[in-house]
C-alpha cells in the first residue's frame, strides 16, 4: 500500500464547491451549497432554468459522493471508485480527482491513479498553497514508482489488444501504454484469427516488448463440407442403378424362398406318400415336382445372388473402367457357388 493510512477518510470529507481537501476534516461529508453559473441571470426564466438544472447536478454529484465515502468505509473500493466518478461526472470538480486517484492506487491501478493526480495539478493551478500541492505532488510520484511501459508490435492490423481483460485499443498503438508493475496478462483477439494470451513481468520504470504473431484459423466451413462429403459421392456410382439392383436382388429372394418353400412342401408329401405305400405313379409326380420347384428355388436364389453381387462390385469399382471385376455363378441340383474376381 503507498498510500498514507486513511482509516479516518480524510481525503473524502470535502464539499464540492467548497474548500479544498484537508487532512484534519473528520470522516462526515459536508453538504455543499448549490452554486448558480457566473453568466446566469437571474432576472430571466432561462437563467432559472440554467440554475435549477446547475443545482440538480449538484446534489445528484453530492448523493454519489456521500455513496463514495460509504463504499469505501466498507472496503469495496471497486463501488467506491464508480461513485465517484459519477459525482465528477455530474458536477466536475478538481477536488473529486484527488479521492479517484486515492482510490485507483489502492486498486494498484497505478496509470490510472497517475492519470487523475496529474489531471487534479492541472486544474488546481493557482488554487492550492505550497503546502497541498507539495502533498499530491508526492503521492503522484510515489505512484510514478509502480508504473512501468509496454510496447506492443502486432503482425497484423486491427486486432484488439487488452491488458488484465481490459480493452486497451486496436493495432497498431500510436504510442506506448503505461502499465503497472507487476505481473500482466497481455492477450489479442481478432475475427478469423486464434486468440493470444501471454503473462509478462514488468518493473518499475522499465519498457517490456511484446509481440503478437496471429494465427489464422482453417476455413470451419470447408472443413465441415470435407468430413461430411460420403465415400460414394466422387464414385461416379448411379444412385438409381443400384436401387435397381437391390431391388431385383431382393424380388430373386423373394421368389426363390416362395418356391424352395413349395419343394419342401411336396417334400413332405411324397414322404407321406411313402409312408401309405401309394402308386409308384405318384411317388414319381411327388418326387418330379419337388426336384422341379428345388430347382427353381436355387436358380432364383442364384439369380438374386448375382445381382447382389453385381451390386457390390459396381459399388466397389466406383463405375471406373480402370478396374476391372468379374462375377460367375454354378448352379447345380441342390447347389449354387459364386466367383468374384476383382
Amino acid at each position: 500500500m503507498i498510500m498514507r493510512n486513511m482509516l479516518t477518510v480524510a481525503a473524502f470529507a470535502v464539499a464540492l464547491g467548497s474548500g479544498d481537501l484537508a487532512p484534519h476534516v473528520h470522516a462526515q461529508a459536508q453538504t455543499p451549497p448549490a452554486e448558480s453559473p457566473a453568466a446566469a441571470d437571474s432576472g430571466s426564466s432561462g437563467a432559472e432554468e440554467a440554475v435549477s438544472a446547475a443545482n440538480a447536478n449538484v446534489e445528484q454529484a453530492r448523493n454519489h459522493f456521500r455513496l463514495g465515502i460509504d463504499s469505501y468505509r466498507d472496503g469495496d473500493l471497486h463501488t467506491a471508485m464508480i461513485e465517484f466518478k459519477r459525482a465528477y461526472a455530474a458536477a466536475p470538480s478538481f477536488r473529486l480527482l484527488f479521492n479517484l486517484g486515492q482510490v485507483a492506487a489502492e486498486l494498484r491501478d497505478y496509470p490510472a491513479a497517475e492519470r487523475y493526480f496529474t489531471q487534479y495539478l492541472e486544474e488546481s493551478r493557482g488554487k492550492l498553497d505550497d503546502a497541498r500541492k507539495q502533498t499530491v505532488e508526492s503521492e503522484l510520484a510515489k505512484v510514478r514508482t509502480r508504473i512501468a511501459t509496454l510496447r506492443v508490435h502486432s503482425d497484423l492490423d486491427g486486432a484488439e489488444l487488452l491488458i488484465d481483460d481490459v480493452l486497451i485499443g486496436k493495432t497498431p498503438l500510436s504510442e506506448p501504454i503505461r502499465i503497472g508493475t507487476g505481473s500482466r496478462r497481455v492477450s489479442g483477439r481478432a475475427p478469423g484469427h486464434a486468440p493470444i494470451s501471454q503473462v509478462i513481468d514488468a518493473a518499475s520504470g522499465e519498457t517490456v516488448e511484446v509481440r503478437l504473431h496471429f494465427q489464422p484459423l482453417p476455413d470451419a466451413r470447408r472443413a465441415a463440407a470435407v468430413s461430411s462429403t460420403p465415400p460414394a459421392a466422387d464414385s461416379g456410382v448411379s444412385k438409381p442403378l443400384l436401387i435397381a439392383l437391390g431391388a431385383g436382388a431382393g424380388a430373386f429372394a423373394i421368389a426363390g424362398g416362395l418356391f424352395a418353400y413349395l419343394a419342401s412342401d411336396d417334400a413332405a408329401d411324397y414322404r407321406d406318400a411313402l409312408r401309405r405305400k401309394t402308386s409308384p405313379s405318384e411317388l414319381a409326380s411327388l418326387k418330379d415336382g419337388a426336384t422341379a420347384k428345388a430347382l427353381a428355388a436355387d436358380v432364383l436364389l442364384g439369380a438374386a445372388l448375382v445381382t447382389a453381387a453385381v451390386g457390390g462390385v459396381v459399388l466397389l469399382s466406383g463405375g471406373k473402367p480402370d478396374r476391372k471385376a468379374a462375377a460367375s455363378l454354378r448352379i447345380g441340383p441342390g447347389s449354387v457357388s459364386l466367383r468374384t474376381q476383382f
